[in-house]
């Protein structure tokens, strides 16, 4: 059985909410937890602290973003 990958993107008048969004659905379900949070630096094409690319789980369901 193929397994089905979850992404999130958070474009256009939510960039940049990606981080407030990962803590918001990880509260929410139980067994959730943040894997890893990779955000821009300072000189890279986006805002330094942005999000770039991120793990959470909710439920114990891995979704990237």
């Amino acid at each position: 059985m193929k397994e089905i990958t979850t992404f999130l993107m958070f474009t256009r008048e939510h960039h940049g909410q990606a981080k407030d969004a990962i803590n918001f659905y990880v509260s929410l379900f139980a067994n959730s937890s943040i894997g890893h949070i990779d955000c821009y630096r300072a000189g890279e094409s986006d805002p330094e602290g942005t999000v770039k690319v991120a793990t959470f789980y909710a439920e114990r369901t891995k979704i990237h973003g």
